[in-house]
């Protein structure tokens, strides 16, 4: 197990040592149900349940059965929303009465087979699990990645079908299937001229119909935290209302369709206006959200933009599925084990006797150990756990879109602070003050000057009132001063810097790089001047199309909004940091960080973690890289320098 007295720089080959403490609910295993014999981890033995054919309003009677998951077993993985499971509903398992809830109670009566035909072979968590013993619900929860891909298919049970439903599935049949006479008719604008084409004869135009649609887009089932892996991870799956079904690949054919369509078809054509546009986009996007959500098998192929290296780490789906609901903070991390690299599991298996404070505080360690990075550390926000460091995300609680957005930019940007120190070396120390994380790093500076905070909501009202924070970081930058004076530590002018952090390094010349005329090699410097124009002076200006002035605006917005502007004391940087940050704290680049960090000292030496930074000039590791070294022997003595500036830095 890791030592709390010794450096670890690479992924150990036990757990994670985090200290222990007893279940805060004084829940430990109990005595095994009648129901359950016992499972023999060593052999991956799961239980499998039977279902008895029988009429829909015929008492429910199943029988439990055992088997490895070494064999070829032949069932379908249930998924479904627990639900409230107060309200219980008596089936018959193995000749015993037992208690479900009533979700599952509707979903075996619809899903189980009519009289004449065999049993349904179904895994049910929690008919399969015993939920009262914890250590088997610990080993049982570990396998359900392997449950559910080898499952023959995954039935997903998104509840009891209703009048309209019918119809709204035969609707979504035909937007998923291939026919394109549904496009057959083009639509008319205001002037009476035909562009594109729209959707014939569905009949999304009536109010009744869109709301059963919506009502099946808006399942429960797409907003929990479990139905990820269940989504991803099966070769096949059906959604069902009632008995009703739909297979995946006709649904995922119609939210291919509606996302292209919704805007530049239906919305013209008076199939849906307004409101609808939008209640419908919505729905769209969040399962799209699940159904390219294996980001390790995009990477793979090249479909997304994320290295490959980074998308086996568990970071990025417990980023990405953070605002799924789960009844137990623990699940937000147990359950995107399987969909990343198995080394995570191997470091972090769930344990649900473990606190919801440790059970974070060993997901960002297995991240690092994992990545060899210290990524995690720009997770950390709000938390609603008292007990967790401040150095530890909080899973539980909702992220803001910002921070997405920064970490994204992040990684497209390739940013690396720490240049060639791109191995963290961790420890972890148990005391008085709880669990604390020790990392090599170097404090580069001290903040002297921060930004004032500005009133989002009268921002966003009044564009007008950008005005002040703009002037405002033009005087922290000192760009008024000399813009031709070089900035920091570096040949780089001030006017460059300045124009650089402004929009968080955006490369202005690739947005654009299709633009090969002459008026292209100038383009990028005049853009920026007539944007900073039009928000500094407030004046009004036209610009040229195609010029990315959205983006340029949607980065400088949200880093106003969230962010502070800050100098730092000795060599003047400035950059954006967390909105907390103050007069006092510390620049700090850590071995393994991908951008510098705020820190804010303690009396007894510690430090307490603010957040990432974005500070100009520092984010390409260009302290840590020897390019303008002349020979071998000076980039020794460099390197031994820099070594040794490395220090100890404790994060309580």
């Amino acid at each position: 197990m890791p030592d709390s007295t010794q450096s670890k720089s690479v992924a150990p080959k036990h757990r994670i040592n985090v200290e222990h403490r007893a279940p805060t609910d004084g829940v430990g295993a109990r005595p095994p149900s009648k129901l359950y014999e016992p499972l023999d981890v060593a052999k991956n033995e799961v239980r499998l349940l039977h279902v008895h054919p029988a009429g829909y309003n015929a008492p429910i009677c199943c029988h439990l059965s055992i088997g490895s998951l070494d064999d070829t077993l032949g069932y379908e993985a249930l998924s479904y929303v627990w639900g409230s499971t107060r309200e219980r509903n008596t089936i018959t398992c193995g000749g015993e009465s037992t208690g479900v809830g009533t979700n599952l109670f509707q979903a075996l009566r619809s899903l189980r087979p009519a009289d004449g035909e065999p049993d349904r072979v179904l895994w049910i968590d929690a008919l399969c699990i015993n939920q009262e013993d914890l250590a088997e619900k610990s080993t049982q929860v570990a396998l359900m990645g392997v449950i559910y891909s080898k499952a023959r298919r995954c039935v997903a049970y998104l509840g009891e079908d209703w009048d309209g439903c019918d119809a709204a599935f035969n609707a979504i049949e035909q937007l998923g299937s291939s026919a394109k006479h549904l496009f057959d008719h083009p639509r008319r604008d205001e002037h009476g001229n035909f562009h594109g084409r729209r959707v014939d004869s569905v009949g999304l135009e009536s109010e009744e119909l869109f709301k059963d649609v919506l009502k099946i887009l808006n399942a429960p089932w797409i907003t929990r935290i479990w139905t990820v892996q269940e989504a991803l991870l099966p070769r096949g799956t059906i959604f069902c209302y009632g008995r009703k079904s739909l297979p995946r690949s006709t649904l995922y054919r119609m939210l291919t369709f509606s996302s292209r369509r919704a805007d530049d078809c239906c919305s013209h054509d008076g199939t849906m206006k307004g409101e609808k546009v939008v209640r419908f986009r919505t729905a769209v996007s969040t399962w799209q959200n699940l159904q390219t959500g294996n980001v390790r098998y995009r990477a793979q192929r090249g479909w997304d933009r994320i290295p490959r290296d980074q998308a086996g780490s568990c970071l990025i789906y417990l980023a990405r599925y953070r605002h799924r609901d789960a009844s137990d903070p623990r699940d937000k991390v147990y359950a995107v084990l399987s969909i990343g690299d198995e080394e995570w599991t191997k470091l972090n298996p769930p344990d649900y006797s473990l606190p919801i404070a440790e059970v974070f505080t060993r997901a960002a360690l297995a991240d690092a150990y994992v990545m060899h990075r210290l990524d995690f550390l720009s997770w950390r926000g709000a938390t609603l756990v008292p007990s967790l460091p401040s150095w530890v995300p909080d899973w539980s609680v909702q992220d803001e879109e910002s921070t997405r957005t920064r970490y994204t930019r992040q990684i497209r940007q390739k940013y690396n602070a720490c240049g060639s120190y791109d191995c963290c070396s961790i420890r972890v120390i148990h005391d008085a003050l709880g669990t604390q994380l020790s990392a090599s790093g170097i404090v580069i500076d001290e903040i002297s000057e921060c930004s004032t905070p500005v009133d989002k909501q009268a921002c966003l009202a009044n564009p007008e009132l950008f005005r002040a924070p703009f002037m405002q970081i033009r005087h922290l930058s000192r760009v008024d001063l000399n813009p031709n004076e070089p900035y920091g530590l570096f040949s780089t002018s001030t006017q460059t810097a300045y124009e650089r952090i402004l929009v968080c390094g955006l490369n202005l010349r690739e947005l654009a790089g299709h633009r090969k005329d002459t008026v292209g090699l100038t383009w990028a410097s005049e853009l920026f001047e007539n944007w900073e124009a039009s928000y500094n002076h407030g004046l009004s200006v036209n610009f040229m199309a195609g010029l990315p002035v959205r983006e340029l605006n949607d980065v400088f917005t949200e880093s106003v909004l969230t962010r502070s502007f800050v100098r730092t004391k000795r060599s003047g940087f400035f950059g954006w940091a967390p909105l907390a940050s103050r007069p006092g704290d510390f620049i700090v680049i850590f071995k393994g960080g991908r951008v510098p960090f705020v820190l804010r000292p303690m009396l007894d030496g510690r430090y307490e973690f603010v957040g990432d930074a974005d500070i100009e000039s520092l984010m390409e590791g260009t302290l840590f890289t020897f390019e303008n070294v002349a020979d071998g022997e000076e980039i020794d003595e460099w390197k031994e320098q820099l070594d040794a500036a490395f220090e100890e830095i404790i994060m309580v």
